[in-house]
């Protein structure tokens, strides 16, 4: 089928279900044990002060890397890695040697490859089963480049496919089409559900030849922008 639709792009949160306990259940449960914080021992007191003391040391190490090797601050709030790290450094315990550059940059970065690989297959195997969204945005880089970015959504995950650099190149709706037209290849027409792109004139233009050449089942969804 085609056609176009207006509706914004998200994606549902699911929630963990509240697990609710008898009276029974409760009686044979200490009350230090329902909320630690409730009833606090002086066992509790002095390990918190000692947590106090280490996450001072803690953080006043870390600082020392990050501001002798000019590392952006906000570096420590981005992403999961940075308290993961602190996290299994703790568990290991003093006196382990971290990688050195050689190492991160070698053997580390090629086992992130390959688990990074068999992440994405495994979201690729969904495509069929749910069907998938390709999403298209150009935008400008740092360096004022105009680029168009290629994304591929499905089940509440994104993978990121592709950017192409238009410098130089004519914006045309043809060939903007050539590019889309590609990306559908790769990805595989029986895969895609719709196809997102941004509210500029060509991108539409481009929809309708998409539904043009692919009849069946091609949807073209347009938003204003998808950043």
């Amino acid at each position: 089928m085609g056609g176009t639709s207006s509706q914004p792009c998200g994606a549902g949160i699911k929630r963990d279900p509240i697990r609710s306990f008898s009276i029974r259940e409760g009686a044979n449960i200490l009350p230090k044990e329902i909320d630690p914080y409730m009833f606090p021992s002086k066992k509790k007191s002095i390990k918190s002060m000692f947590s106090v003391e280490g996450a001072k040391k803690v953080g006043k190490a870390i600082s020392k890397f990050f501001l002798f090797n000019g590392i952006p601050f906000n570096a420590a709030d981005s992403g999961p890695y940075y308290q993961s790290m602190i996290d299994i450094i703790a568990k290991v315990g003093p006196g382990i040697k971290g990688p050195t550059g050689y190492q991160i940059g070698n053997a580390y970065m090629e086992e992130e490859v390959q688990e990074l690989e068999v992440y994405i297959s495994t979201l690729k195997a969904k495509w069929l089963v749910y069907g998938s969204t390709i999403m298209c945005d150009d935008w400008s880089s740092r360096t004022r480049k105009p680029i168009i970015n290629f994304m591929v959504y499905c089940d509440k995950s994104m993978i990121y496919l592709s950017s192409v650099d238009i410098t130089n190149m004519p914006k045309t709706t043809y060939y903007i089409f050539s590019l889309m037209d590609k990306i559908v290849e790769e990805v595989g027409e029986e895969n895609i559900v719709q196809v997102v792109t941004d509210n500029e004139a060509s991108f539409k233009a481009v929809g309708m030849l998409l539904m043009e050449k692919r009849k069946q089942f091609f949807l073209v969804s347009l938003c204003y922008s998808l950043y």
